[in-house]
């Protein structure tokens, strides 16, 4: 046996890209294995640390059946896979409504009365009451908000008539930068205050479109036992933040283009 001061022969199993072994040879601590070079690996795979082989000690017979052409052997750093992340508004939006109903059409302005105002970097969204696919409002009468299910589902389509509104208004969502307060009006027939999860379906669909931090908003909920417009159960209004109107993104655009 080699005298381990002379030589010292190892044994490493090769990891392909997803950290299956695809090979496992003898290496050894002269050349490059006493300080392996480390670089930058394949895309998604991490780093690489580069070995030399000791040929004599780890012939080519010696090899599992990997092919290799060069005398040098490169461990790949295994990545956990990544699931794809949808980068924008749009991109949210369709995966949401994968598994719910297409946006209704938006509401029909009254006159006198505009469903979005922008003044930049602000955008307005006023009260928009939850309509079932048929478009019908969702009446008080009919819709017991003290029932979760019931105040997620009700509230859910609010959401939906109000991205629908954005939507007419913008073209794109992604011209939304993030919710910044969203105000409900929740119709009771008793007098207790409202259940913290009464418009629980509403935040959460923005969340979805908007993203975690986007979709979080300040949030403010009023009670009544008063009728609202359409005997509805629930009104809700947004203030949303415009892309490319916070100062910071002006002076990037500035510099991008210097005629704005």
């Amino acid at each position: 046996m080699m005298q381990a001061s002379s030589r010292l022969v190892r044994l490493l199993q090769c990891m392909g890209p997803r950290g299956s072994v695809v090979a496992a040879r003898h290496l050894t601590t002269t050349g490059c294995l006493g300080r392996p070079g480390v670089g930058p690996g394949p895309p998604g795979h991490g780093r690489t640390t580069s070995y030399d082989l000791d040929l004599d000690d780890a012939p080519m017979a010696d090899w599992d059946g990997a092919a290799l052409d060069s005398d040098q052997l490169t461990r790949v750093a295994p990545v956990a896979p990544v699931a794809p992340v949808d980068s924008t508004n749009e991109s949210r939006l369709t995966t949401a409504l994968s598994t719910r109903r297409m946006l209704p059409s938006p509401v029909t302005a009254l006159p006198g009365r505009a469903p979005v105002v922008v003044a930049a970097p602000w955008l307005w969204v006023g009260p928009h009451a939850p309509r079932c696919k048929a478009g019908a409002v969702i009446p008080a009468s009919t819709a017991d908000l003290r029932d979760p299910d019931v105040a997620a589902v009700t509230s859910e389509a609010a959401a939906l008539e109000v991205l629908a509104t954005l939507k007419a208004e913008l073209g794109s969502l992604d011209r939304v930068n993030r919710l910044i307060r969203t105000s409900a009006t929740v119709h009771y027939d008793d007098a207790e205050p409202p259940d913290d999860f009464v418009i629980g379906g509403f935040c959460n669909m923005l969340t979805e479109v908007f993203g975690a931090e986007g979709g979080a908003g300040v949030v403010a909920v009023v009670g009544t036992q008063a009728q609202l417009q359409d005997h509805a159960s629930m009104q809700i209004e947004c203030q949303f933040e415009m892309v490319g109107t916070t100062p910071t993104q002006q002076r990037q655009r500035q510099q991008s283009d210097p005629t704005i």
